[in-house]
């Protein structure tokens, strides 16, 4: 896989590979010609798309000239790159789309298809599959039922044995991610965070990456110095300082020298991003802001996927919202709601730890923060008795954007 974000990569990149004689891999393929509408080429391009997916994920090069040995077959290396003579591309990707789409089962989350321009004949297409978290997928064109994967030969049908490795895989991720969640959320609960909050109810967000971070990624988020930190404002306070840890590093606000902290944001050493917040009871004691509260949230939002997108995390990164602490808490619409006796015994939480359902980001930017985060508005809305949350206009969008 080319070492890029898919819309930085340009034809000095591709160049760059045939200069540099990079050879195919496990995520690295190159093809001259794009995939005709015969069945047999149809079936080759679904193995070759739902392999990457299998495995580790990777580029596929279309336009590429492959350098040949002396019997005349192809090597794994590029020789040149005089890209597609194609006079409509658009349509192309479009049909290389369809076909992914109704060839694998289930669908593949991932796959970006971008022509990249500058060459002799035309551009080249890359497609880029990332590494898929609902394994295995099957090729499924005209009654073909075949599972593939990638090694550094190539692709290669599954075995029985590697069939089912790939199914517990596929469950053992989302486990994994709740089972981190329920681990820190119960190290919060204790005490026994990071930083040692306050008392009152507490506010936690997680971006989970389910893939592992790149080796510079990592890098990175240990020598995080001066501005960068920044970045990690948590949700409903400034910044203080900052420290390295053992996890990676953490930001936080701590009022005082002797005081409890209020806040404060852990950046993993995997790129996983956990922000907790102690809630301050305004002039109306166990009620939450949903304006204000929203609006944070999904400014933080956008703060944080933005600093795993610089840091090349590869989605899908889990979303997951919790309440420590708020029992008894209500949701309010907005100032301008008049509370009477029986709303305030209606629209109340009626447990204390508030597990709000997760939400899988699959591609980053493709739909508005606000949008995405509904789910979990709905349903802080819902734990408190309403049917859902009411600051969306008739357009779905927030009231803190619609503003804006």
């Amino acid at each position: 896989m080319i070492g890029k974000q898919l819309g930085d990569i340009t034809q000095d990149d591709i160049h760059a590979l045939i200069a540099d004689t990079v050879a195919e891999s496990r995520t690295l393929e190159y093809k001259q010609e794009l995939p005709g509408n015969g069945d047999e080429d149809k079936r080759e391009f679904l193995a070759d798309v739902s392999s990457f997916a299998n495995a580790s994920g990777g580029d596929i090069l279309y336009g590429i000239v492959e350098r040949r040995d002396e019997n005349g077959r192809p090597t794994g290396e590029p020789e040149d790159a005089p890209g597609l003579n194609i006079a409509n591309i658009d349509a192309e990707i479009r049909r290389l789309d369809n076909i992914i789409r109704d060839g694998i089962d289930p669908r593949v989350p991932v796959i970006h298809l971008r022509p990249i321009n500058g060459f002799a004949q035309g551009p080249v297409v890359l497609i880029r599959i990332l590494q898929s978290w609902v394994l295995p997928h099957m090729v499924t064109y005209r009654g073909l039922s075949r599972f593939y994967s990638r090694n550094s030969a190539g692709k290669y049908p599954l075995d029985v044995a590697e069939l089912r490795s790939a199914f517990l895989l596929s469950n053992e991720w989302s486990d994994r991610v709740r089972r981190f969640r329920d681990q820190r959320i119960a190290r919060i609960v204790s005490g026994e965070s990071c930083c040692p909050l306050s008392e009152g109810a507490k506010l936690v967000m997680h971006l989970v990456p389910i893939g592992a971070a790149s080796s510079d990624a990592q890098q990175y988020i240990a020598s995080m110095v001066e501005d960068d930190w920044r970045q990690l404002r948590p949700i409903t306070e400034g910044i203080t300082g900052y420290r390295h840890n053992i996890d990676g590093l953490v930001v936080f606000a701590k009022p005082a020298q002797d005081e409890a902290y209020t806040s404060y944001v852990q950046l993993f050493r995997n790129g996983g991003i956990e922000s907790v917040s102690v809630g301050r009871d305004g002039r109306d004691p166990g009620v939450i802001d949903s304006q204000d509260l929203e609006a944070r949230l999904i400014g933080r939002y956008d703060m944080y996927t933005e600093l795993q997108r610089r840091l090349s995390l590869n989605v899908p990164v889990v979303l997951m919202l919790t309440l420590i602490g708020v029992e008894g808490y209500s949701v309010r619409p907005g100032e301008h709601w008049r509370w009477d006796d029986e709303d305030i015994a209606r629209f109340r939480i009626d447990r204390d730890l508030l597990l709000l359902p997760d939400i899988i980001i699959e591609e980053r930017g493709r739909e508005p923060s606000d949008v995405v985060l509904r789910p979990v508005f709905d349903a802080l809305w819902q734990a408190s008795g309403w049917d859902s949350c009411k600051n969306y206009n008739e357009n779905g969008r927030h009231s803190s954007v619609a503003a804006a």
